[in-house]
């Protein structure tokens, strides 16, 4: 594979804690692109604002939980309320 080759990076929860603790080092990554996705049910719009005008970041304002259903894994870095919480309602399609 090509050194400059573009790299797709999808973060799914990117305006909660841990998604926009992640996102600006995955911003920093050489050749990234980063889809950030959130439905700001729990995340902050403030936590990603100061990304937002970043040529290599894409931010998209959906429900995955609604509408991605064939994906053969998902790592969610999104949560519910609680831990335990977020606990039981894992899919069987998503690995930790």
């Amino acid at each position: 594979m090509s050194e400059n080759k573009k790299k797709l990076l999808i973060i799914t929860g990117v305006a909660g804690m841990v998604g926009s603790t992640l996102l600006p080092k995955m911003l920093s990554k050489k050749n990234s692109i980063v889809v950030g996705i959130d439905n700001f049910r729990l995340g902050k719009h403030k936590f990603i604002k100061k990304f937002l005008n970043k040529k290599n970041f894409f931010f998209l304002k959906a429900d995955l939980d609604k509408k991605i259903n064939k994906l053969g894994y998902q790592f969610k870095l999104n949560s519910l309320k609680t831990i335990k919480e977020t606990i039981n309602n894992i899919s069987k399609k998503t690995l930790f």
